[in-house]
């Protein structure tokens, strides 16, 4: 079983529980799927800067401005940031994140040599979170391949 992190309790709380609605337009605002907004705000992810600067550009919620600026710090201006270039790009690092999750995991129950009942059934939501951003990385890959193929006429 994991812990939810920090980051992650305070999206749930934002986005979630203090005002229902708001993950659609967060994952309209980061240009990321429904699903990995909602997974980030569940704890099945670390949230992403990207997700955490949506939220605060949607809510304006000043715990979201001291995470992403805490005190004695700044920003990266945007020309010194690696910024995938295509959604197939967000797409594979999605697929990396729930494969590294399910690894940790899986090394975690299996620790103490056999899984408790609660493992398994974490275990198998994560390897279906597995599924489920492998098949939107097929998706924005053959979307990908498709806008290029219209490209050569």
């Amino acid at each position: 079983m994991f812990e939810m992190s920090e980051e992650s309790k305070l999206l749930n709380e934002i986005l979630r529980i203090g005002a229902r609605g708001l993950i659609e337009p967060v994952a309209i605002e980061a240009g990321v799927a429904y699903d990995t907004v909602y997974d980030q705000c569940r704890g099945n992810v670390n949230p992403s800067i990207q997700v955490i600067k949506a939220a605060y550009i949607i809510t304006q919620d000043p715990r979201l401005k001291r995470m992403l600026e805490p005190t004695g710090y700044e920003l990266t201006p945007k020309d010194q940031l690696y910024l995938p270039e295509k959604p197939v790009h967000d797409e594979a690092v999605d697929v990396i994140l729930a494969v590294s999750q399910f690894i940790e995991a899986h090394r975690e129950a299996f620790r103490d040599g056999r899984y408790s009942a609660q493992e398994k059934v974490d275990l198998v939501n994560i390897l279906k979170r597995v599924k489920r951003e492998s098949g939107e990385l097929e998706t924005a890959l053959m979307d990908d391949m498709n806008e290029l193929s219209s490209n050569d006429f």
